[in-house]
């Protein structure tokens, strides 16, 4: 048992190391994505305004163009117009870039540009007044003076804002291909730390699963030289497989043929009882094993034919490990049940057992159930075992709540009684058929999908083993009520065959008294 729990810690951890190292690669992927993302943005950005800078100059070199052939050509309309324009795209530029400068560089490339523009565009005006006043001399030499002058300064200016971006522009390239030379160094060590647990996992799950399975495989042909299955079965996993399925469906015929022999001679003797319910215990318990392993199998085969499938092995796996755990419950309660249990009681409350019991089972009670608790301070203190009998109640209380389904209610009662004190759980359930009252203590029978069958007959075994009796009165359509009564002296000590079903561990101290009710649940 040590070891299968310690191949699925193993496997547990390692599969949640692999979820978590994926988590861990797909995040920072995501936040390199992201940066670099950012890196070319800028970069776009850059670019843009590089484009744009260049735009103005060539604008800005139009309108010069023009206005110097509208002085050539002694103040031609035409050349007005050309002049308007290149202006307006100049203007349409400018805003761009404006929109766009947002370092301390640009910011002050934007000012000298803006300084020395305003500057252009006055003289520029100046010279178009003088043009349109007949004064085209003195027009000419203001343009040929001043407003080239002005012109020559603008565009340098330009140029130097067009080598700043360019340089930049060089930088947020640079910074770009580091950032993508990071991410791809990332992606490659998070894939070869995955595949490496991956691996990992695989070879985990061979040593732990597959060779087992193979030991099991021959000590069946070794042991059993004589089974026919043994002979037939070809090596390897597959055929080991196939033999230990053999194995089983041969060990179940022969339970079947033994529990047939035990039903026909049932009533010669004592024995023949005995032999019988220990047949379909046995049968009980080969069926599980059998459809355990069954699902193990075919699982593991896929496994063996797609082991470098991380994810689909993962799954796989997962699967596994939830069949082998059922199975392990199942073969360990069994083995428990068979052995001896002795109580220890201690006088103590039992309405402080039971109002521990409805904090657990409230708490996973759906809120459209309610749940009523009545405890009568009268009840005297009872030598309990509390680890035992708290088991029986929270028992017969889940029972309850799973039997009314979404909606019903819940009654849990103390009372004396002549001989101590009695519990009373009733619901307002289904109820219970006759053909199904005569089997409901009856070990590793059940109505639960998922029930094991061993909670009501353990519970008997707990209240008998204190001295006590447990009943209940059921029709189906009204509910149905269990009673358990516990003497207050002369507990008993004799050993009772058994096993105590799981507890929850989120147990708190409850409210004792009359008043200590409950509804509805969950509040």
């Amino acid at each position: 048992m040590k070891e299968r729990l310690s191949l699925q810690t193993k496997t547990i951890f390692g599969l949640g190391g692999m979820a978590l190292l994926a988590v861990a690669i797909s995040s920072a992927v995501m936040a390199f994505v992201w940066e670099t993302r950012a890196y070319h943005r800028r970069l776009g950005e850059e670019v843009s305004e590089l484009i744009i800078v260049a735009d103005m100059r060539s604008a800005l070199l139009e309108e010069n163009l023009a206005l110097g052939a509208y002085l050539a050509e002694g103040g031609a309309p035409a050349r007005l117009q050309e002049i308007s324009s290149s202006a307006e795209a100049f203007r349409t530029k400018f805003r761009e870039f404006e929109a766009l400068a947002d370092t301390p560089i640009e910011q002050e490339a934007l000012a000298r540009i803006r300084q020395a523009v305003s500057r252009y565009d006055a003289s520029r005006d100046e010279v178009l007044a003088l043009g349109a006043g007949d004064r085209q001399p003195e027009a000419r030499a203001a343009y040929l003076d001043k407003t080239s002058e002005l012109y020559s300064q603008t565009m340098a200016i330009l140029g130097q804002a067009i080598k700043a971006d360019k340089g930049e522009t060089r930088t947020a390239l640079s910074a770009s291909d580091r950032q993508m030379s990071h991410l791809m160094v990332f992606v490659t060590a998070g894939a070869a730390l995955t595949a490496l647990l991956g691996a990992g996992i695989v070879w985990l799950l061979f040593s732990g699963i597959f060779s087992p399975l193979k030991r099991m495989a021959e000590d069946c042909r070794s042991h059993l030289p004589d089974f026919p299955g043994a002979k037939l079965a070809n090596r390897g996993r597959q055929g080991d497989l196939t033999l230990l399925g053999m194995y089983l469906r041969t060990l179940m015929a022969e339970v079947d043929k033994t529990h047939s022999d035990l039903e026909k001679n049932r009533g010669s003797s004592p024995q023949s009882e005995r032999l019988a319910a220990i047949g379909g215990v046995v049968a009980c318990v080969a069926h599980e094993i059998k459809n355990a392993l069954t699902s193990i199998g075919g699982f593991a085969r896929f496994i063996e034919r797609k082991p470098d499938d991380p994810r689909r092995v993962r799954e796989e796996a997962q699967i596994i490990l939830k069949v082998a755990t059922r199975l392990e419950r199942m073969v360990r309660e069994t083995m428990d049940y068979s052995r001896p249990m002795t109580i220890t009681p201690e006088l103590q409350s039992l309405n402080t057992l039971v109002a521990d019991a409805m904090v657990t089972v409230t708490a996973k009670t759906p809120e459209a159930v309610r749940l009523e608790m009545d405890l009568d301070p009268a009840i005297p203190k009872l030598p309990l075992d509390a680890s035992y009998l708290t088991d029986v109640v929270t028992n017969l209380i889940q029972n309850a709540v799973e039997a009314v389904g979404e909606n019903g209610q819940v009654w849990v009662e103390t009372r004396p009684h002549q001989v101590g004190a009695m519990l009373v759980v009733r619901d307002t359930g289904p109820g219970i058929s006759a053909e199904q009252q005569k089997r409901m203590f009856e070990p590793f029978f059940t109505t639960k999908k998922h029930g094991n069958g061993l909670g009501l007959a353990i519970c008997r075994q707990i209240v008998r083993s204190h001295g006590g009796d447990i009943r209940f009165s059921s029709e189906p359509g009204k509910g149905t009520t269990f009673t358990v009564t516990l003497p207050a002296a002369g507990v008993g000590t004799e050993p009772c065959r058994g096993l105590r079903p799981a507890v929850s561990d989120r147990f708190t101290p409850g409210a004792e008294g009359p008043a200590a009710k409950t509804s509805p649940a969950g509040s």
